[in-house]
Order: structure tokens, then C-alpha cells, then sequence
């Protein structure tokens, strides 16, 4: 199989770490992000590479995306692309939809082209496959899970991230502790790379080699892709944040001398302080154009403020 997430990330999030997730403050959904990775392995073991994500364009502006997880990723292409052009050939005219008609048009017509293609399989068991689609307009936008034959289930902002794939196994208990709330775009593509890196890691014989990424933004903007290498810088990260977590559970569970704990929690900070940094100074220059702030400073007035 496979791994690939979707999605959403918001136009701006000055939710405090102590603030539950999702607070009151005015935060909303700007768009979404797919990510995939490229290593393909086939039912007899074989493997290949190539890309899992597939994207269109209707005419009246609204865009379909769609990530595939499946062991025969030729079944999985053709069906990703019957539906997507399914999708546009059903958009009405050429005026933008607004957020209900969108639903009301992606759930049953997924539905149908899913529907047929698990009957066309007579002789055979049909293969597992899986969808996460994206749907984005001037006014919209929205993710769905989806799987044959009739499975269409739209996902809210205020939901946690989709995943699909044999790689879901290994990063599904830790969306709770990594999506905390709502995320600017750097922040969600960072948090979406310790995860990839998780997948990847700890599925190794389905899950590897590149990330693709398809980032998009309401409001008519043009998908965005971010590269390989950008994403391989950020997942190159997650070992060492890896080893600080192991290391303050060690430092903790261990309980050494005070004399150990204090030499300890100053290694700590330092390894934190040189991650803290190295995350700080991730760029990804292929959204350059995609109009939101890429960092967050939170007020000033409240930064010291007790979570009692």
C-alpha cells in the first residue's frame, strides 16, 4: 500500500499553546494540502515509484484533487482519473459553486463512478484501493474520504487529518499530539513532514521514498507544489525531534541525581533551542505567490499569561 494525508490549514492562528484546540478566537479553513509518498508495492512484493496525487481544473475555476492508496497503483490511477473527470464534466456552467451545491455534486457522482468500477470486476475481487479527494473553489473547499464501492464521507476543518494507506497504522495515534488545533501553512506542512517521516520509518516496506505535496488555497488561487528537497529538509528534522522526546522521557522516568537532572535539563534546552532554530529557518520558496503569513508571533500582551 501506501500513505498519503489530507488536510487543512487556516489563514492565521494565534491560538496560545494552553488554549484548547479550535478555540474561540476568529480562525478559518484557507484551504487544504495532499501529501503522498512515491514507493508503490504490488500484492507479489514488487516495487516501484511514481506519483500518487492527480489534479484538474473545471471550467467554471473550481479545482479537484485526489490521492490514491492502493496495491495496484495502474487500478488506482485509472479509477482517481475517471473520477476527477467525472468531477468536471458535472460542474454546471461556468459560475462558481457555492460550498452545498459542491457537496451535493462530489458526493453522488464519486459515488456512481466508484459504484461502477467495483462491478466491473466479475471474475475478481476488485483492489483495495482508497481516495482522499479535495474539492476547491472561489467559495469552497472541502476533503473527503473515499473507497469503493459507494463510501463518500465529507471531513470538517474541525476534524483531525485524513489518512489512507498501510502507513496510517503508524502515525493514526499520533494526529491527537501533532494536530493540537488549527495550523498556518508552514505549520501544518511541518507537522505533516514529522508524520510522512513517521509513516516512512516505521512502515518502511510500504511506505518511501519521496514526498509530493499539492497545496491548495481558496479564493482562486493556483495549486502549488511544494519540491522534494524542500520537504526532505523538514523531515530531515523529525530524528532529532524524535530523540528529544525519548530523551526527556528517559531524563524523567529515570529520575537520576539532582545534580544528573539539572546537567540534563540544560542538555535538553540546548537540543531543543538548536531544533526550535533549524525548524525556524525551514523556507519553502515554491509557495512563493500564496498569499499568507508564514509565521506567528502571538500577542505580546499575552505571552505571559498562566493557563490557570
Amino acid at each position: 500500500m501506501t500513505i498519503a494525508i489530507g488536510t487543512y490549514f487556516a489563514d492565521r492562528c494565534d491560538r496560545l499553546p494552553y488554549e484548547p484546540a479550535f478555540s474561540y478566537r476568529q480562525v478559518r479553513a484557507h484551504g487544504f494540502i495532499l501529501c503522498a509518498d512515491t514507493k508503490i508495492v504490488a500484492s507479489d512484493g514488487v516495487t516501484t515509484y511514481g506519483t500518487k496525487l492527480n489534479c484538474t481544473q473545471s471550467m467554471s475555476g473550481e479545482y479537484f484533487a485526489i490521492a490514491n492508496a492502493s496495491e495496484d497503483g495502474n487500478a488506482a490511477d485509472s479509477l482517481a482519473h475517471e473520477i476527477l473527470t467525472t468531477l468536471v464534466k458535472s460542474v454546471p456552467g461556468n459560475t462558481p459553486m457555492m460550498p452545498a451545491a459542491a457537496q451535493q455534486l462530489v458526493g453522488p457522482s464519486v459515488k456512481k463512478v466508484m459504484t461502477e468500477w467495483h462491478k466491473s470486476y466479475t471474475q475478481s475481487l476488485p483492489p483495495s484501493i482508497q481516495f482522499i479527494l479535495g474539492c476547491a473553489g472561489d467559495l469552497h473547499h472541502s476533503l473527503y474520504f473515499c473507497e469503493p464501492p459507494s463510501t463518500v464521507l465529507a471531513k470538517s476543518w474541525l476534524q483531525l487529518p485524513i489518512t489512507i494507506g498501510t502507513g496510517g497504522r503508524a502515525i493514526d495515534p499520533l494526529l491527537d499530539t501533532v494536530f493540537t488545533g488549527d495550523s498556518d501553512i508552514k505549520q501544518t506542512l511541518i507537522r505533516l513532514a514529522y508524520l510522512m517521516y513517521r509513516a516512512k520509518k516505521d512502515q518502511a516496506r510500504d511506505c518511501g521514498g519521496n514526498t509530493d505535496v499539492l497545496v491548495i488555497k481558496s479564493m482562486g488561487s493556483h495549486p502549488f507544489r511544494v519540491t522534494h528537497k524542500e520537504m526532505a529538509r523538514a523531515e530531515a528534522i523529525a530524528p532529532e525531534i524524535d530523540r528529544i522526546i525519548l530523551q526527556c522521557l528517559d531524563g524523567l522516568l529515570s529520575q537520576y541525581g539532582r545534580d544528573n537532572q539539572e546537567k540534563f535539563k540544560t542538555m535538553i534546552s540546548e537540543w531543543y533551542s538548536a531544533q526550535e532554530s533549524a525548524i525556524a529557518k525551514l523556507e519553502f520558496p515554491s509557495l512563493q505567490g500564496l498569499e499568507l503569513s508564514f509565521s506567528h508571533q502571538p500577542p505580546e500582551a499575552k505571552k505571559q499569561r498562566s493557563p490557570d
